[in-house]
């Protein structure tokens, strides 16, 4: 027997331990020893989980849109009252708090804390540093940020919250960053998503699927960096205060930044994107048509835009419509997939999406596109399911993440997961 790291305790003829590793051992005194093995494992299962999963299947009874309450009132008003286009095309809304004016304390030591544990990490990590800093750049250099002037600094008027920030990869997606701001920190009892609201105006993911198969030309689009398109007021840019190192030298004292966009991350940044969108659909629907502001009002979940025509020349005609409607409120719409290769041609090639774009569609054969979450094969014009099990234990709890584990937002395994929901039944 050995060990490795492990607490070994010893009383009388017995011995515990916390972690053992075990292998044959040749013995010739003819000893023997005899191990005995005691496991507790304690399941804790919300009964609100199971009847979550339980309830899935019943997705489509609940209601398409629920009722404004009041704060959802009170931020629409907001939105209708401060939304106004800059001469850049761009929608510029403010901050919706609950309450103004809004006080709140100076957090700049959380952000400096979390800035030094980031510098640490950007030191011993030279992929993650030239990505990163990369990405601050970028957002610089778009204008979704800027420095603060050095007459504004020191931001001592109850005016600021400065919000830390990190980095992470996507899995889907393990080359490419993307650096969060972290909006639920808290200090001192105060939070700035606790400041804020957003009512739920994202379109119904069921719903946008289910009209997505039903004509036979079927397309799919993107809007590039959709939170940053959104630009917010100016009187509400130092509670986007963000620490940071003019022209990313770490070796430099970390200076004040803001952002000048909608944060993914803050409760309201949805709410906001999704208004600026809706926004610019109405306005502009007499010049870009009644299909294209359609598309953009109802066919769009958050950033992604699914639709099905009945004609070639109709998706044809959507696909210039939308662009340039989308164009007029400062959005671009990108990564165009469809399943019909005249679609396909009709589009410019950098608005391709990138699997599209390496391929040649004269003799290729059509990639697995990821619609909302589900696996559309374009070549067959099929929806997919693939399903990883991970390893999990064999418990009530092992079989009730492994049957949640599949995204299924159609119903369409529904006959084949009920195996496993009876069982932990």
């Amino acid at each position: 027997m050995k060990h490795s790291d492990c607490k070994v305790e010893v009383e009388g003829d017995c011995a515990g331990a916390n972690r053992i590793i075990a292998h044959e051992v040749h013995c010739s005194s003819g000893k023997l020893c005899h191990f005995a093995f005691k496991t507790h494992m304690k399941e804790v299962l919300n009964p609100l989980q199971i009847n979550k999963m339980f309830e899935q299947d019943f997705i489509d009874t609940k209601p398409e849109r629920r009722p404004f309450s009041f704060e959802d009132r009170k931020f629409m008003k907001k939105m209708t009252d401060g939304v106004h286009q800059r001469e850049d095309s761009h929608y510029e809304l403010p901050l919706p708090f609950k309450q103004d004016p809004v006080k709140l304390p100076n957090n700049k030591e959380v952000a400096l804390s979390r800035l030094g544990k980031l510098k640490g990490r950007l030191k011993h990590d030279s992929c993650y540093q030239k990505d990163y800093l990369a990405f601050m750049a970028e957002i610089i250099d778009c204008g979704f940020a800027e420095r603060v002037p050095a007459e504004d600094i020191p931001l001592n008027n109850n005016q600021v919250w400065y919000i830390p920030h990190h980095g992470a990869y996507h899995p889907k997606k393990p080359d490419k960053i993307s650096v969060v701001f972290d909006c639920s920190v808290e200090y001192a009892g105060e939070c700035l998503n606790h400041h804020l609201q957003g009512p739920e105006l994202t379109n119904n993911l069921l719903g946008v699927l289910c009209r997505f198969r039903q004509e036979p030309v079927a397309l799919m689009c993107d809007i590039e960096g959709m939170f940053h398109q959104v630009k917010v007021n100016p009187e509400h840019h130092n509670f986007l205060c963000f620490l940071w190192w003019e022209n990313g030298n770490l070796d430099s004292e970390p200076t004040e930044y803001n952002m000048t966009v909608h944060l993914f991350g803050a409760t309201s940044s949805p709410g906001c994107a999704n208004f600026a969108l809706k926004k610019m659909a109405s306005d502009y629907e007499s010049q870009c048509g009644s299909e294209a502001a359609s598309f953009v009002k109802n066919d769009f979940y958050v950033d992604d835009g699914l639709k099905s025509v009945s004609t070639p020349d109709a998706a044809i005609t959507l696909v210039r419509t939308t662009k340039m409607l989308c164009a007029k409120g400062g959005f671009n719409l990108h990564k165009f997939i469809s399943n019909h290769k005249a679609v396909i041609d009709a589009i410019p090639h950098e608005d391709l999406s990138k699997d599209l774009q390496n391929l040649d569609i004269t003799k290729d054969t059509l990639p697995v596109e990821r619609a909302l979450g589900v696996q559309w094969c374009v070549e067959s014009d099929t929806l997919q399911f693939r399903v990883e099990l991970k390893d999990q234990p064999l418990t009530r709890r092992g079989i009730f993440f492994t049957v949640s584990s599949v995204f299924d937002p159609l119903g369409m395994l529904a006959p084949l997961i009920l195996v496993g929901k009876v069982i932990l039944h």
